[in-house]
């Protein structure tokens, strides 16, 4: 959960493989610790704010620590209860990758 501005308020299971920490002052903030190709899909959390329909981005290539992984994001802001409006849910799902004979 993240909130408006994108500072990580809370996280749940291993998220290393999509977010790493920034060199520097301890900052939690989910557009700096974005790994490379994570970056540029990171306009759904503004689109996100702008309603509650959930902004599903498919097919990302981000480069992770064991190479490249293939991912689908939703992000989508919370509409109830009233005192977590604004904050926002982001979904890292891994794509399935087959190599077929």
């Amino acid at each position: 959960m993240a909130s408006s501005n994108g500072d990580i308020l809370y996280v749940t299971g291993h998220t290393v493989k999509y977010l790493e920490p920034i060199e520097g002052k301890a900052n939690a903030n989910i557009h700096l610790m974005a790994r490379e190709g994570l970056r540029q899909v990171l306009p759904a959390f503004s689109k996100a704010l702008l309603s509650f329909d959930a902004v599903i981005v498919r097919n990302i290539m981000i480069r992770t620590i064991a190479g490249t992984q293939r991912i689908n994001i939703t992000v989508q802001q919370i509409e109830e209860p009233e005192s977590l409006k604004r904050l926002v849910v982001i979904v890292f799902n891994d794509v399935n990758q087959y190599n077929r004979s």
